[in-house]
């Protein structure tokens, strides 16, 4: 068998543009992986690491994280917060509140008998940086109960506990 120059030349012409063209299609579908992937279209196989499952339940909002179960509970913290706040004009005025706690777990409140002293105390500097003004309406009241329940639940975290004081509640509020 003798080949010649043209035939030689037409068949590995041709096995180039095949391997070009088996590539091109590779890359392509290596790219398609990789871009489904890196959106997270399509996961890994066998699932999520350990370590990936971490990161994801930390961008989780913490209400997703352990979804309360059961009916909710009370507990009322047994003594009045007062304290003194600011008022317009540089006078003084009077804050007191009563509180509820609800939670769905138990083992929530027994966290905070457990630190009522710290809960007291970062209460009492909550309630006392307040200005008048900001706490006569409707949406400071709630603002505050907003910053009550997370500095409650921040001080549960930082303990060991569980943090899942799911409100706080004014049963009395007193400003004069």
């Amino acid at each position: 068998m003798h080949f010649t120059g043209k035939t030689y030349q037409r068949g590995v012409s041709k096995l180039v543009v095949i391997l070009l063209v088996l590539l091109i299609v590779i890359l392509l579908a290596v790219g398609t992986a990789a871009a489904l992937y890196l959106t997270g279209v399509v996961s890994p196989p066998g699932g999520n690491s350990a370590e990936q499952q971490q990161v994801a339940e930390q961008d989780e909002p913490e209400e997703q994280q352990r979804a309360p179960s059961g009916p909710a509970q009370y507990m009322r913290l047994d003594d009045a917060i007062t304290v003194n706040i600011s008022r317009e004009g540089g006078r003084r005025a009077i804050l007191q509140a009563r509180i509820e706690l609800m939670a769905r777990d138990e083992a929530v409140f027994e966290g905070v008998e457990r630190h009522m002293p710290v809960i007291r105390n970062n209460l009492i500097i909550l309630f006392g940086d307040q200005r008048y003004e900001d706490i006569s309406t409707s949406e400071g009241k709630n603002a505050l109960r907003e910053d009550a329940r997370e500095e409650i639940n921040d001080i549960l975290r930082e303990e060991g506990e569980e943090p899942n004081v799911e409100a706080v509640f004014f049963t009395q509020l007193v400003t004069q």
